[in-house]
């Protein structure tokens, strides 16, 4: 005894709206998989601009800290200093307030 076959038959009719479906469906697909991919480029252009400017931005934070650091220093406190009296400068104490 044998199953019975439950699969519907497929007609010579029905192949050409098959093929003509799966087609639509493909284009379809590949549309959506450009449509995604033009997306997901500009974001990660976007993405890639943010971060060159936060390492921008971080390198000359660096760049300050390093100069305070350095001789640069030295010489800003000289040129604040400058045009006051050792005596002045020594009872404000080396912040300058009182």
């Amino acid at each position: 005894m044998t199953a019975p076959d439950w699969r519907p038959s497929i007609g010579d009719g029905d192949i050409k709206p098959l093929f003509d479906l799966a087609e639509h469906f493909d284009e379809e697909i590949l549309k959506l998989q450009s449509d995604e991919t033009a997306k997901w480029v500009t974001e990660f252009s976007s993405g890639v601009a943010l971060l060159g400017e936060l390492i921008k931005s971080q390198r000359e934070s660096s760049e300050k800290g390093r100069r305070f650091r350095t001789g640069d220093f030295r010489s800003a406190t000289k040129r604040r200093t400058e045009g006051r009296s050792r005596s002045e400068y020594n009872s404000q104490g080396s912040t300058g307030r009182n």
